[in-house]
């Protein structure tokens, strides 16, 4: 074609053959991007259009491209943002904090469960073993005794000292049947005073009672042994009892004769007036709140016996080494009996004794811890 139709063609607006071509070749490369077919588009549109389409096209590729390219940037300030405001570990530590929480709260409510010290205690094996502790104690059946509560139980856990094999322990140990029925021959239970030893308590008390704190509550289940096939377990209660006084430290009173250097310690004397006197004198060193001691009760505990003249000692069960012993107050020395009793178990007392209520010839001191009381006949 001439130039002179070319001409006319630009004149007009009319692509010339040169322009058409490069917009063909422009839509060839719009439509590979786009993925648009190039025989339908073209035979569908006129020269001019293609030529427009494509322009379009290009113009959207890049407004696309800097909308990515922008989008990208966009992300990554957020997350940069979101990490150096700190953010991400906030989030971090607050569920941590949260989590530690929950299983704090968890674990402190099983232990408080477990380590209840009430006087009616739940076993969770079927029964409740009422009553306080060194008392008599009652079993109340919930859903009963299986052969799955077999073993040992810690209903009560104490506070006192580890009890281990050869020290001194008091143990009041009842008896109940499946049915929570007391022990016909000990219906108020039996207290075993001396030595843990299996000579004290038998063989399986003693692996049961071993490394457990004074003030502790413990079941043992057991299978019946005994023509008896209509109950097949055995329940036994052992409440091991402390060998200290536990209570209440009271102070020393106004003008008294003679006090106690340690409350709750091997019994020692201090402040011992020398002028003797002829009335007896009493008072409490520890005052508990435990069971009342009655006047045919036997004591169970530890006792020191000094002269009041020069303050020496005359017996001691804390030196002789033995621990608690039993004390008859029927046959113990009246001026003693009369102040032990309406006394409570847990208290330590501190009595002078004017020579005439003891040997007739010294005035004497005795310091006495009331550990248990045995009712006549156990």
């Amino acid at each position: 074609m001439s130039s002179e139709q070319d001409s006319f063609r630009v004149a007009s607006g009319i692509p010339s053959r040169r322009q058409m071509r490069e917009s063909m070749n422009k839509k060839s490369r719009v439509s590979s991007v786009l993925g648009t077919d190039e025989e339908d588009t073209a035979a569908s549109n006129s020269p001019g259009e293609l030529l427009q389409f494509s322009r379009i096209s290009q113009r959207r590729q890049q407004a696309y491209a800097k909308n990515l390219e922008r989008n990208k940037n966009s992300y990554l300030e957020v997350v940069i943002n979101f990490v150096r405001k700190g953010n991400t570990w906030k989030y971090i530590l607050g569920f941590l904090l949260l989590v530690i929480l929950v299983v704090g709260i968890s674990l402190g409510a099983l232990f408080l469960k477990r380590s209840s010290v009430t006087q009616s205690t739940q076993s969770q094996v079927g029964f409740v073993a009422e009553g306080r502790l060194g008392a008599t104690v009652t079993i109340k059946l919930t859903s009963g005794i299986s052969k799955f509560d077999l073993g040992k139980h810690l209903l009560i856990e104490g506070k006192g000292p580890k009890v281990d094999i050869g020290s001194p322990v008091i143990v009041r140990l009842s008896n109940f049947d499946a049915k929570g029925r007391a022990s016909a021959k000990t219906p108020g239970g039996v207290l075993l005073v001396g030595k843990l030893s299996s000579q004290l308590v038998g063989q399986t008390l003693l692996e049961g009672l071993k490394d457990v704190r004074e003030g502790s509550r413990l079941a043992f289940i057991y299978r019946k042994a005994g023509p008896d096939t209509t109950v097949e377990y055995e329940l036994a209660i052992a409440d091991v009892m402390s060998t200290m006084p536990q209570g209440k430290i009271m102070p020393k009173p106004q003008n008294a004769p003679v006090w106690i250097k340690t409350p709750t310690g091997p019994a020692q004397i201090i402040d011992l007036q020398p002028k003797p006197k002829t009335e007896s004198w009493s008072a409490l060193v520890v005052e508990s709140d435990g069971e009342q001691v009655r006047s045919d009760d036997t004591v169970i505990g530890q006792y020191a016996i000094f002269n009041a003249t020069d303050g020496k000692v005359i017996e001691s069960t804390w030196e002789a080494g033995d621990g608690p012993v039993r004390i008859p107050l029927r046959t113990t020395m009246s001026a003693i009996a009369s102040e032990l009793v309406d006394s409570k178990v847990g208290s330590r007392l501190i009595i002078r004794v004017p020579a005439s209520g003891a040997d007739g010839k010294n005035p004497v001191v005795v310091v006495v811890d009331i550990l248990a009381r045995m009712k006549k006949g156990m």
